[in-house]
C-alpha cells in the first residue's frame, strides 16, 4: 500500500506544533498533526496552564487568611486547590480537540510517530509521506535515581497536578523556575516545603540581586531552604542530605511525603531520526538559524532543539519557521529578545 501524501507533516501538538499546524494550512499546504499524548502538549496539560492556576488559586487563598484568618470556608478553598487547576486545563482543552483542528482543514492522527527514511513517517501500520516536516515534541522531566525513593513518592510537573490531596511535607530539588514556583504555591496553601538547591544560591539563572530577595521571602512564608545540598538517600519517609559549601559538610534529615523533582529538562527526541538523516546530541536535535535539521526538508523547534525552553518561543519558532517555508527560504528568522518570567511573588 502506498504511503498517504501530505505537504508537511507536523509532530507534535503542543505550542510550536500547533501553531505550525494552523499556519501552514492557512498558506495552503495540506497538513497532517500527530500528537502521542495530549494535544494541546506541555503548556496546557502539565506545565504554564495549571502552575499559574495553582499560583493563582495559592495567592488568593494566602492573602485571604492573612486579612480574614482561617475558616471552614477558607479551608475548603484550600483543599479545592488541584481541582481547580483541573477545571482550568478542561476548559483550555475544550478548543484543543482533534475536531476544532479538523474543522480547519488539518488531519489529526494520534499515536506514536517514527521516520523511516528522510521523507516518509509512520504511526501504527500507516505510513505518510511528506515534502516537509517539523519536530516539535517537546521535552520531559530530568528525573536522578535516589537510593530508598520508592516511584510513588516522586512528583515532577506531569503528574503534580493530577494529585488528589496536597501534600502535608514535601521535599523539592531544584532552585530554579519549577520548583520557586510550586514550592512557593504550596508553602501558600499550608504545607510544610523544603527546597534542596545543588549551587550556592536560587534563581541562579536570573540576576544574582534577585537571589537574596526569593530567599529572604521564602523564609518568610516557612520554606526552609538548604543550598549546596544534595539527597543522599531515602528511608521510608525520610531524606539524608548533605550540603557542602566547599568549607564545611553538614548532614541533614527531612522528613516528607512526597518528593518534587524540578531540576531541568530533557528532549523528546522521536524514533527514526537516523533514518531521516536529522543529526541529535544529548540535548537535543541540531538544528541552524532556520531551524532545519541536517535534513533540509525537517525542521526542529520548541524545546526538542532550543536551549530557551518556554512556550511563547516555540510558538515564535513556529511562526518563522512557516515564513522560511512559504518564502521558499527566502525570508531568514529573526534572532530576537527573549522576555520571561519566573512567577514567584515577587515576580
Amino acid at each position: 500500500m502506498s504511503p498517504k501524501k501530505y505537504d508537511a507533516v507536523v509532530i507534535g501538538a503542543g505550542s510550536g506544533g500547533l501553531t505550525a499546524a494552523v499556519g501552514l494550512s492557512k498558506i495552503g499546504k495540506k497538513v497532517l498533526l500527530i500528537e502521542k499524548e495530549h494535544i494541546g502538549g506541555e503548556c496546557t496539560n502539565s506545565g504554564c496552564i495549571p502552575s499559574k492556576a495553582l499560583l493563582h488559586h495559592a495567592k488568593a487563598y494566602y492573602k485571604a487568611n492573612q486579612i480574614a484568618g482561617s475558616t471552614a470556608q477558607s479551608e475548603t478553598y484550600r483543599q479545592a486547590a488541584f481541582t481547580y487547576v483541573r477545571k482550568t486545563i478542561a476548559s483550555i482543552l475544550a478548543h484543543e480537540t482533534k475536531e476544532h483542528f479538523t474543522k480547519q482543514g488539518i488531519d489529526v492522527v494520534l499515536g506514536e510517530a517514527v521516520f523511516d527514511s528522510q521523507s516518509s513517517i509512520t504511526v501504527a501500520d500507516t505510513t505518510y509521506s511528506f515534502k516537509k516536516a517539523i519536530i516539535a515534541t517537546g521535552s520531559k522531566p530530568r528525573t536522578i535515581n535516589i537510593p530508598g525513593l520508592e516511584q510513588d513518592k516522586i512528583l515532577t510537573n506531569q503528574n503534580l497536578f493530577s494529585q488528589i490531596n496536597l501534600p502535608k511535607q514535601i521535599l523539592i530539588i531544584g532552585g530554579g523556575p519549577i520548583g520557586l514556583e510550586m514550592g512557593q504555591a504550596l508553602a501558600y496553601l499550608g504545607s510544610k516545603v523544603t527546597l534542596i538547591n545543588n549551587g550556592p544560591r536560587l534563581a541562579a539563572l536570573e540576576d544574582e540581586a534577585i537571589s537574596p530577595i526569593i530567599e529572604q521571602v521564602f523564609n518568610e512564608i516557612g520554606v526552609t531552604i538548604i543550598n549546596n545540598a544534595s539527597v543522599k538517600s531515602v528511608a521510608g519517609n525520610v531524606a539524608s542530605i548533605t550540603a557542602n559549601d566547599g568549607t564545611f559538610s553538614k548532614e541533614f534529615e527531612v522528613t516528607f511525603d512526597q518528593v518534587l523533582i524540578a531540576i531541568g529538562r530533557i528532549p523528546n527526541i522521536p524514533n527514526g531520526t537516523k533514518e531521516a538523516g536529522v543529526n541529535t546530541t544529548d540535548f537535543g536535535i541540531t538544528v541552524n538559524n532556520n531551524f532545519q535539521t541536517s535534513n533540509k526538508n525537517i525542521y526542529a523547534l520548541g524545546d526538542v532543539s532550543a536551549a530557551l525552553k518556554f512556550t511563547h518561543v516555540a510558538d515564535d519558532s513556529a511562526r518563522q519557521a512557516i515564513m522560511h517555508i512559504a518564502s521558499f527560504g527566502l525570508i531568514k528568522p529573526k534572532v530576537k529578545a527573549v522576555p520571561k518570567v519566573t512567577f514567584t511573588n515577587p515576580e
